[in-house]
């Protein structure tokens, strides 16, 4: 069990300069305290403020984000499940691949859904209107290319 007084690897990023930095994270009784090598305080992380930074899936990092752009990779494994249950929207893994396709099965639905109610709805009234523009003869030369 991770205790209050130990410390996890980490990197940092601060989010205005491309700048990784290796820091010790330690958990507090209501945040999460950010510290470089030489145990100075980088950054205190409320915990009812920390957030996942993207979907968290088996064997990779997790990334938390908090305040503005800055982000925090977590390099100790034991440490998600803790902050999970210290910060409520901390959530641990997703459902991995099974879950990826759901979602995108979702979106192209979705996509199709759009398309087909543009077509079922838009396109007849913009054919209603674009037919008023075209020019009789143009009309007369469509028919006369198509029967001839």
């Amino acid at each position: 069990m991770t205790g209050n007084g130990e410390s996890h690897r980490a990197t940092y990023n601060d989010g205005k300069t491309a700048a990784r930095r290796d820091v010790r994270v330690r958990l507090q009784a209501e945040c999460l305290r950010i510290e470089d090598s030489a145990g100075g305080e980088v950054a205190v992380w409320p915990y009812a403020e920390l957030r996942l930074a993207e979907e968290h899936f088996k064997g990779a990092p997790p990334r938390l984000r908090c305040q503005g752009d800055a982000r925090l990779t977590l390099l100790d494994s034991e440490l998600l499940p803790v902050l999970a249950r210290r910060a409520p929207a901390v959530k641990q893994e997703s459902g991995g691949f099974a879950w990826q396709a759901v979602k995108w099965l979702f979106y192209a639905g979705t996509a199709v859904a759009v398309l087909a109610g543009f077509l079922l709805l838009a396109l007849p009234r913009m054919a209603a209107t674009v037919a008023t523009i075209v020019p009789r003869s143009w009309e007369v030369r469509l028919g006369d290319e198509l029967v001839g």
